[in-house]
C-alpha cells in the first residue's frame, strides 16, 4: 500500500492542533510553541520522505528468505573444508596448526589479545604468522 500524503498530513495537523491547545492551557510561551511546531514539521517531512520511497510491495521484498542451509564453521577442519578456492586451500593445508587456529579465531571475530591469551602465545607472534601467510598469497 502506498503512502497517502494527504491523509497523513491531515492526521499530523489534527494532532498538532490538539498539542498546541494543551500547551496554551499550560501557559507555555508562544515562541516555544512555534519552535516546537517547526521542529515537528521538519520531523514529519523527514518521515514522509522516507515513507514515500518505502515500497513494501516490491517483489524483491517477498523473495527474501532466511538461509538455513549455511554451513556452520565450528573448528579448523570445518574452516578448511568450507574453502572452495583450490589455491587458497593448498596454501592453508600446508600451514601448521597454530597458524590455522589463529586464522580460525580471527574469522570468529576474536581480537588479537584474546587469541594470544587463548593460544598462550605473544601478540607479536600472531602478527608475524599472519604477515608470513599474507606473503604466501602474493
Amino acid at each position: 500500500m502506498s503512502y497517502n500524503h494527504k491523509n497523513e498530513s491531515k492526521k499530523w495537523k489534527e494532532w498538532k492542533q490538539e498539542e498546541e491547545r494543551l500547551l496554551k492551557e499550560l501557559n507555555v510561551e508562544e515562541q516555544v510553541i512555534l519552535d516546537l511546531r517547526e521542529y515537528d514539521k521538519k520531523d514529519f517531512n523527514k518521515e514522509r520522505r522516507f515513507r514515500e520511497r518505502e515500497n513494501v510491495t516490491d517483489i524483491a521484498f517477498f523473495r527474501m528468505q532466511p538461509h538455513y542451509d549455511k554451513k556452520s564453521i565450528d573448528n579448523v577442519d570445518d574452516m578448511l573444508s568450507s574453502i572452495e578456492n583450490e589455491v587458497l586451500y593448498k596454501i592453508l593445508e600446508k600451514q601448521d596448526m597454530t597458524t590455522l587456529r589463529i586464522l580460525f579465531l580471527m574469522t570468529q571475530d576474536y581480537s588479537i589479545k584474546e587469541i594470544a591469551s587463548l593460544l598462550k602465545i605473544n601478540e607479536s607472534t600472531i602478527f608475524r604468522r599472519m604477515k608470513k601467510l599474507k606473503n604466501l598469497f602474493k
